[in-house]
């Protein structure tokens, strides 16, 4: 009851109920438009920098493997120049080193390949449930933290 008046207070119309879960619905829409806005703003972001390092180490895989070839074409002809080992052991771990050092250039780029694909974007958009620490994995990581 109502201290003023002494009338108990009448609960709300129906029509300002309805009204009132429409603004809610309404609000909570725009707010997942926004939540994948960001997150596709997000993984475009990760995309174009894994497309950067990605042709960085292309690069740099390719002219590991061209030095790890020369390597191998001249320990091959300095075996045949003199039957007697001598700087071909150093030459051969050095050409094996590179063909190391080129196949893992090779899996990280094929790793960052995956982040072309926006994975966490297209579970939100299909699926709705991208999961709250992937999403700040992805923010974070593209914002530069850890």
């Amino acid at each position: 009851m109502s201290e003023s008046n002494g009338i108990a207070a009448e609960p709300p119309a129906p029509e300002e109920t309805l009204k009132a879960a429409g603004e809610e619905l309404v609000a909570a829409i725009a707010q997942r438009a926004r939540d994948v806005v960001e997150l596709a703003a997000a993984e475009a972001r990760l995309a174009a920098l894994s497309g950067l390092a990605m042709l960085v180490l292309v690069m740099v895989a390719a002219a590991a493997l061209v030095v790890a070839w020369m390597l191998v074409i001249a320990c091959v002809l300095y075996l045949f120049w003199r039957a007697d080992v001598g700087w071909v052991v150093p030459g051969m771990v050095f050409a094996l080193g590179h063909a190391g050092l080129a196949y893992y250039l090779w899996q990280t780029t094929a790793r960052l390949s995956r982040n072309l694909t926006l994975p966490a974007l297209r579970r939100e958009v299909l699926h709705g449930h991208a999961s709250t620490s992937e999403r700040i994995d992805v923010t974070g990581l593209v914002a530069g933290r850890s």
